[in-house]
């Protein structure tokens, strides 16, 4: 029945129940505020959860029933090194279910289980660092963010079962930390008293539906696809490049279409209520997936942080802080650098094992990269910051960000190495020459501090007979 409807709809099958499971789930949601007991709201949550995975995913949804009773069985086993060694676990898995999708599906996107263990390892490896970092024996300072969020004891298997599948956030996210959740479920701090969210339900629910007729219009015609054509081949580069700009934007309205739905879920279910501003109105952004004014954000920074937020701090809490230690900084000066590009190594990681996924995220570790170089020099670009040189500075945040983009899109190799001559690799290179200006700066002022240190020694020593010279001498 479902695939008669979905062939009359035009839609493929596993993007109809994708469709029909958050749109259950919208009511089902608001029925957290009607069940009070903490028990109950647990085996809600659950039970929907798996009900829901099942209907999506049919018998592969027991390797997610599997991959939660494993983490947790050996949290309860070893709990000292549970930070990295889930992380690593998760992340083997998951590999090798996109491994398995690739050797089934490639180079299609259509729904796969790894969408849903994607929600899974985040949460997973969340869970396990807190519950680490809430050991007695602790040889590391936390954070004031991993102090808020450590786990003193190990919650009951009903409490994590219900926080891992979750029915308003399994699908699409999005992804929070158990500490959050639990006060959710206990009915404590801001969630006793949560507002009315009918304006920002049905906000996001009409961007929902503005995104997904705009997607379904222009995809038609403007699509990746386009990119690899003898059109768009015989454009000069700037013309190419407002052409990747534009692709990349149609690109993102697709993201924004399923996000958010997914947030007007966990917000009909109150779980992104974060209390009142200073004039009174509720804010529903301690969790949230996407910021839809990333559209006019004009950095690299900026864009970072407000795409694909939920992830954007997990890798940024769990990740990043994990290998950019305090202790390893002071050991090591590219303590950072190394922290960033292997951030987005495993980002690339967890979004799939396709070839696409390492170069675009490679590349947006060198976007991120050059934003750096260009603040640390910023003097140098003062100018940017009149409203003049705005379009300029904005056109070029686009390029750089958008590339990558696209690459990520674009899946299979072959299709990746045509765009990248038909480009001609332009942002790469461009990337790359910034790169290495700052090198030889960086190493012509070390050379120039070692120069200098040498003549201030060299003085003092040339100094030291004169005044030893010029000194009274003993009478014998």
């Amino acid at each position: 029945m479902l695939q008669d409807l979905a062939t009359n709809l035009g839609l493929p099958l596993d993007q109809l129940k994708a469709m029909i499971s958050l749109l259950v789930s919208l009511p089902l949601s608001h029925c957290f505020h009607y069940i009070k007991n903490p028990v109950h709201r647990h085996i809600f949550s659950l039970s929907i959860g798996v009900v829901l995975q099942f209907f999506l995913y049919d018998h592969l949804a027991w390797s997610l029933i599997i991959f939660v009773l494993g983490t947790y069985l050996f949290l309860r086993i070893n709990r000292p090194k549970t930070g990295w060694v889930v992380m690593i676990g998760a992340m083997v898995t998951l590999s090798t279910f996109h491994i398995h999708r690739m050797l089934t599906d490639y180079g299609n996107s259509s729904l796969y289980i790894t969408t849903s263990i994607m929600v899974l390892v985040p949460k997973l490896t969340m869970f396990a660092w807190d519950y680490s970092d809430g050991a007695a024996n602790l040889d590391r300072k936390l954070t004031p963010e991993q102090e808020k969020s450590k786990l003193k004891e190990l919650p009951s298997l009903l409490a994590f079962s219900s926080y891992c599948f979750n029915f308003s956030s399994s699908i699409l996210g999005p992804v929070h930390p158990f500490y959050v959740y639990n006060e959710f479920i206990q009915i404590q701090g801001v969630y006793k008293n949560i507002p009315s969210c009918a304006k920002r339900v049905a906000t996001l629910l009409a961007k929902t539906v503005f995104f997904t007729v705009l997607g379904i219009t222009l995809d038609s015609k403007f699509n990746v696809t386009s990119l690899l054509t003898k059109e768009f081949a015989e454009k000069n580069i700037l013309e190419q490049q407002f052409y990747m700009i534009f692709i990349a934007m149609l690109l993102r309205f697709r993201f924004y279409a399923g996000w958010t739905i997914a947030q007007a879920n966990v917000t009909l279910a109150g779980l992104p209520y974060d209390g009142n501003d200073e004039n009174g109105q509720p804010k529903w952004e301690r969790m949230i997936t996407v910021h839809t004014s990333h559209e006019l954000k004009t950095t690299v920074k900026e864009r970072v942080a407000t795409w694909n937020t939920a992830i954007s701090l997990w890798l940024r809490n769990y990740v990043y802080v994990r290998i950019a230690t305090k202790e390893n900084q002071s050991k090591n000066p590219k303590a950072g650098f190394i922290a960033n590009i292997g951030t987005f190594i495993i980002s690339a990681f967890w979004h799939g094992c396709y070839p696409a996924y390492y170069f675009s995220f490679i590349l947006w570790g060198l976007c991120v990269e050059v934003s750096r170089i260009a603040y640390r020099n910023r003097k140098l670009f003062s100018f940017a910051d009149n409203i003049v040189f705005l379009p300029v500075k904005t056109f070029l945040v686009l390029a750089i960000l958008g590339y990558p983009q696209i690459i990520f899109d674009l899946l299979t190799t072959d299709r990746v190495i045509h765009f990248f001559k038909v480009t001609k690799c332009s942002v790469p290179i461009g990337m790359l020459i910034v790169l290495a200006l700052n090198f030889l700066q960086v190493k012509s002022k070390s050379k120039k501090s070692a120069g200098d240190g040498e003549t201030k020694k060299n003085g003092e020593v040339t100094s030291s007979p004169s005044s030893k010279s010029n000194s009274p001498k003993k009478n014998n």
